[in-house]
């Protein structure tokens, strides 16, 4: 007899059935407002376009030495200034060492304007400060030097450092060319050519006091300033100094009979030259609201 395989029967599934669902009851829930904590204000302040010159007009006074090979100057920042913004100079004078008259940037907010935030919050911090250079004098064909028949150009770099503690600085980089050579191996330093534009940004800073809180920080980046000491003259920002520096440019791009017939310096003595212009602005903000 033949063996007969079983086979058992597959269960049929069960119908679907489709579940109910009760509605639920929900309450309105009724809207609260908290008050959001005022966290400041910030605001972007910009200074004008300001003039950027080279001064090869030297003249004795008091205290004063000229730098035979190099050019340097130094900028300061500030808000909340009532002044009218003066040129930025680059020149060869030295004053006990430091640079002829430091240049304030006055950046963005009038006297009035912050005279109003400073009723409305206790401080302002200072996050960044941006420099940026558009030149003018341009590679060639624009400069005719009146002793030969061709046009000349202009050979020469800038250099721009940042200043954190101004005394050591200018006796540890001193206004000449080894001075400027030490300062162009620094990390934080750039050198560039006359002829292109560059940008520089950096943290604002305060050099701390003995006593301080932390005894390892020798700066306060980013300071915080008190606006209750705020009046007119309330202006700087840190106690850093942005530099710029060049060895003297030259005519270049002309025949000469000799090497020393090349040494003629731009601009020649007693005379000026427009370099660019020099634009800043400073991303800030107000903070601690009186109420």
């Amino acid at each position: 007899m033949p063996y007969k395989r079983s086979y058992k029967k597959k269960s049929k599934r069960p119908a679907y059935k489709r579940k109910s669902y009760a509605k639920k009851r929900t309450m309105k829930r009724r809207k609260t407002y908290s008050k959001k904590p005022d966290t400041g204000t910030y605001l972007k302040v910009s200074s004008p376009t300001i003039p950027f010159i080279i001064d090869n007009n030297f003249v004795a006074g008091t205290g004063l030495v000229q730098t035979p090979d190099t050019y340097q100057t130094a900028l300061t920042f500030g808000f909340g200034r009532s002044t009218v913004q003066n040129d930025i100079v680059l020149n060869d004078a030295a004053l006990f060492g430091f640079p002829l008259d430091p240049t304030v940037v006055n950046l963005g907010l009038n006297n009035a304007d912050f005279e109003a935030y400073a009723k409305l919050y206790k401080y302002v911090q200072v996050y960044k400060i941006m420099v940026t250079y558009i030149p003018s004098v341009t590679q060639g064909s624009v400069l005719q030097n009146i002793t030969t028949d061709a046009t000349g150009a202009v050979a020469g770099a800038f250099t721009t450092d940042i200043a954190r503690d101004v005394e050591n600085y200018w006796s540890e980089y001193p206004l000449d060319l080894d001075g400027q050579a030490k300062s162009m191996s620094r990390k934080i330093s750039r050198t560039k050519s006359i002829y292109k534009g560059w940008t520089r940004s950096f943290a604002p800073s305060q050099k701390l006091v003995v006593p301080m809180s932390n005894p390892k920080a020798e700066y306060q980046y980013k300071p915080k300033i008190d606006l209750k000491e705020y009046d007119e003259s309330f202006d700087i920002i840190g106690n850093n100094q942005f530099v710029i520096r060049c060895r003297k440019p030259q005519y270049s791009g002309f025949p000469a009979a000799s090497i020393d017939a090349l040494d003629i310096d731009f601009p020649q003595a007693t005379k000026y030259i427009r370099a660019g212009t020099i634009k800043c602005h400073a991303y800030i903000k107000f903070i601690q609201p009186y109420n």
